[in-house]
């Protein structure tokens, strides 16, 4: 676990302070930061000032050491970390996503505590587009992957998202 400190401004009343903020989360051995990512109080911060609620999105890698996977969150340009990581012979059989936002990291957490193959529920994501906008894996279970999309909720077949599955 490392952490660091960064400033926060509270859109609501103006005011800034300074808050920890962990930089690397092992999974593996840091289970409550895991479970407070899914819970998605990780990145959630009350304003010192007023009490409002502020979602704090910053750089962080996300590692799981278990499921050979890793996750950085990447906020603005700062990217020279991640090449560094991608160098790291450590690392080389682990699989690195790179995302952008919250939520992709709450959907690469389910689904890889699964084992199963983000790249296809992304593909499995796109072909329903077309109808459906905002679309976003919502919980993962033996049988499917459940997506909520408009409110509306809906299971993919565990199967056609293995990574071992041939037929997409």
């Amino acid at each position: 676990m490392n952490s660091r400190m960064y400033e926060i401004d509270c859109a609501h009343c103006q005011s800034k302070w300074m808050v920890k903020a962990e930089t690397i989360v092992n999974a593996t051995i840091e289970y409550s930061l895991k479970q407070s990512i899914l819970d998605e109080s990780f990145f959630k911060r009350k304003c010192k000032n007023c009490g409002n609620t502020i979602y704090f999105y910053y750089s962080f890698l996300y590692c799981d050491t278990k499921n050979k996977v890793l996750v950085a969150l990447k906020i603005k340009e700062d990217s020279k970390w991640i090449e560094q990581l991608k160098m790291n012979s450590h690392y080389k059989d682990f699989e690195l996503y790179e995302i952008e936002d919250g939520v992709q990291l709450k959907e690469l957490i389910l689904v890889s505590d699964y084992n199963l193959d983000y790249n296809r529920i992304l593909e499995c994501k796109k072909k329903l587009q077309h109808q459906y906008t905002n679309m976003y894996v919502d919980a993962v279970d033996e049988c499917y992957v459940w997506m909520v999309c408009n409110e509306t909720f809906f299971g993919i077949e565990i199967r056609h998202v293995n990574k071992n599955y041939t037929n997409v």
